[in-house]
Order: C-alpha cells, then sequence, then structure tokens
C-alpha cells in the first residue's frame, strides 16, 4: 500500500524539477561564487538568477533577498537587528519594547523569550477562538518604545491566515518615532503562507519577510530574509563578505538554485493550488465528519489555508492517533515538528483557549503537491476503524500515551 503523505506543513517533498535543477548544479557549478575564476563567476552568475526568480516570486527587488539557511535563521537576524545588544545590555536601550503573537511560532517566541531576561520588554498579543490577531489590540501595544513589531502571516499548526497589509499599516501610523529614530520594524514570518498565497513585498508595507525553502517543494537548509531598501541589518553571522557582508560563509549555491526553481514553480501554480488544495481539504473533512461525528474544527475553512485541516479527536491524544494512522501508512502530525516529542498542549491551540486536553486531542492534516482525491477517500475508509481502536484503548489505558 503506497503511502499517503498529508504533513506539507512539517515539509513538502521536493519537487521533480527542483531535484533535476539542483543536480545539474552539482555536476556543473562546482566553483565558489567568490572566486575569480570562470567556475566561480559560472557559479555566481547561477546564484544571481536564483536571486531574481525569489525576488520576481515575493514581488520584491534582487537587492532586497538575502540568502540564509531558513527562516529561523532570518528569524533571529531580524531580532538580532532590533536588539543588536550583549548580554544583559537590552534594558539600557531606548527602544526596547516588541510586540508578537500569543500563536506565534517558536522561532520569533524563543529568542525573545530569552531576550526578555535581559531587560526586553514584551506584549504578548492574544488570539481568538478561531487563533486570529485582534488589530485594536496590536495597536493598543504599541508605543514610542517599540522597537520591532512581528506578525505571523499563517499559522502552521491551524492554517489561520492574518490581514498582514492591514496590520502593518496600522502599526506603522499608531507610532511615531523620535526624531533621532525610525518607525519600529515590521517583520512577517511568511513560511507558511508561501504555497498559496499571493505575496507582492513591495506593496506589503513591511520592513522584512523570511521563507523557507522546503515549505516549497525546495530542499531543506536554505531560506532568505527579505528586507526593505533602506532598514540597516546587523549580521548574526560575521567572518566574511558574503551577502553584501550580511551573512558570511559560502553561499549553498546547490540549496539556493532549488529555491528559486521552487519559486517559479509556485507562482505558476498558486491558483490551480487553490482550487485543488480546497477541494481536497473539504472532501477530508467531511469524511472525517462522517467517520467520526464528535470532532472539533480548530481551522478556518472559509478564510483558513486551502491545503490545512486541525482537528480536534473527543477522547483521544493526538500522537496517539498519528501513531496509529503512521501504521497504516498516513503520514499526518499532532502539531509543529520543531515541537514534536514534547508532553506539552499546543501553545496555538492554548492560545486559542482550547483546554489542555482538547489541544492534545488535536491532529493536523496538511495537503500539498502529489495528494490525490483517492488517497483522501482511502484515508476516509481507514479513519472509522481507526479511530475507534485508538478510542477504545484510550479508555482502557492501553495506549501509547496513556
Amino acid at each position: 500500500m503506497s503511502e499517503i503523505y498529508l504533513d506539507h506543513n512539517a515539509t513538502s517533498p521536493v519537487l521533480p524539477e527542483v531535484a533535476s535543477c539542483m543536480a545539474e548544479a552539482l555536476r556543473e557549478l562546482g566553483g565558489n561564487p567568490s572566486s575569480p575564476h570562470q567556475a566561480g563567476a559560472r557559479a555566481r552568475a547561477a546564484l544571481e538568477v536564483a536571486r531574481g526568480q525569489v525576488a520576481d516570486f515575493l514581488g520584491a527587488q534582487p537587492s532586497e533577498v538575502l540568502f540564509t539557511s531558513g527562516a529561523t535563521e532570518s528569524n533571529a537576524t531580524v531580532i538580532h537587528s532590533a536588539f543588536p545588544t550583549k548580554m544583559g545590555a537590552v534594558a539600557g536601550l531606548e527602544r526596547r519594547h516588541v510586540s508578537i503573537g500569543s500563536a506565534d511560532h517558536a522561532s520569533v517566541m524563543d529568542p525573545v523569550l530569552q531576550l526578555e531576561k535581559e531587560g526586553l520588554q514584551i506584549s504578548l498579543l492574544s488570539v481568538d477562538a478561531q487563533g486570529c490577531l485582534s488589530g485594536s489590540e496590536v495597536l493598543a501595544s504599541l508605543r514610542p518604545e517599540t522597537a520591532l513589531c512581528c506578525f505571523l502571516w499563517a499559522n502552521n499548526e491551524t492554517g489561520v491566515v492574518h490581514p498582514i497589509a492591514g496590520l502593518a499599516q496600522a502599526a506603522t501610523q499608531a507610532v511615531t518615532p523620535t526624531s533621532a529614530s525610525e518607525p519600529p520594524w515590521i517583520h512577517v514570518d511568511a513560511v507558511q503562507a508561501l504555497a498559496t498565497q499571493e505575496i507582492d513585498f513591495s506593496r506589503l508595507g513591511v520592513d522584512s519577510l523570511s521563507l523557507s525553502a522546503h515549505k516549497l517543494g525546495g530542499p531543506k537548509g536554505v531560506g532568505a530574509l527579505i528586507v526593505k531598501e533602506g532598514r540597516s541589518l546587523t549580521p548574526l553571522i560575521r567572518g566574511g563578505p558574503q551577502e553584501r557582508g550580511l551573512r558570511a560563509g559560502t553561499e549553498n549555491v546547490t540549496g539556493i538554485l532549488g529555491m528559486g526553481m521552487a519559486c517559479r514553480i509556485t507562482k505558476e501554480r498558486r491558483v490551480q493550488r487553490l482550487q485543488e488544495w480546497g477541494a481536497l481539504r473539504d472532501l477530508l473533512w467531511e469524511l472525517i465528519r462522517a467517520a467520526d461525528p464528535t470532532v472539533s474544527l480548530n481551522s478556518n475553512l472559509s478564510t483558513g489555508l486551502c491545503n490545512t485541516l486541525n482537528v480536534g479527536f473527543a477522547e483521544l491524544d493526538g500522537r496517539v492517533l498519528v501513531e496509529a494512522l503512521d501504521l497504516e501508512g498516513v503520514c499526518v502530525s499532532s502539531g509543529a515538528a520543531c515541537s514534536s516529542g514534547s508532553l506539552d498542549p499546543s501553545h496555538v491551540l492554548t492560545a486559542m483557549g482550547r483546554s489542555p486536553a482538547e489541544a492534545r486531542s488535536a491532529v493536523r492534516f496538511s495537503l500539498g503537491e502529489g495528494v490525490t482525491q483517492d488517497q483522501i477517500r482511502r484515508l476516509g475508509e481507514l479513519l472509522p476503524q481507526i479511530v475507534s481502536r485508538v478510542r477504545a484503548s484510550s479508555r482502557n489505558g492501553t495506549g501509547s500515551h496513556g
């Protein structure tokens, strides 16, 4: 029986076109793009083509694209640039306040919470039962001391999509900078939005945006930070002149070319994906409800990501159900991949007001390239018996996480 892969929000398998592009780069582009000879020049030229593809995909200028190892590094670079201090020195900054969402990704929350120990002031913005940020609360959190405001475009666990342009405009207008300072830095983690949302960085009204290639069918370990002209970055990684002196280290040419190709393909297929993935997600929800009428929905089907479905299964531990589905060849998750193995309930769902038990009952199904209607229907046939078996085990105290 073939595998059914429904964990694309964790990572999307590499697209065939991307794999071919990278294989050719491994064969033909062996030079260091910083070297002055012909082999280096070929690698540099190819890298700049990929930079252009990423820029074109996002509506940015090539000069605004900084290659990194992924969105985690990109997010960290922005935070480091907003608060470029040594240990214990944040408290001495004139502007030492940041606003972030309570359901944001750990790559933003963890470094910010670490800086709180050094004097950073944080406004942790609440979300409603649908996982949405309140625009009024965002505005109320901002103050003259605000140096950074971070927004998560689309939540990786629930698929909720925030109105980034509106939030950014309101946040920019709400704070009047001092004569010696810039307006607050508006940063967007756009990782989960990239596969389906149309993005025009030039009109978005934000200062920076982070992305990872592997959420687009590109390779793991490569990403980018898009930074508006005029905003100054403080390098997180020093030691060389690469990336205009903003990110030291020999560029991952093969990975960058794969990301460029993934961006090009995503732009070409975005509209088609909205239709196809949305229809498959809706069919999956119908089949899940038919298999277990007691389920609850943690996603918004009308305004959320077309590929994401987060479902709560009453009286079940979602991790046990994930294991049971895996034994049948179905790959799903009970939350973010970066929190796999944690015994704590999802901070995203608890921020939405779900109880710890409700949060632990959640399973995320996320679709992507290669998922078919036949696979969704086969899962629908498997679910009733699997859910019944896991629920019976849980009631008898024999579940593996019981």
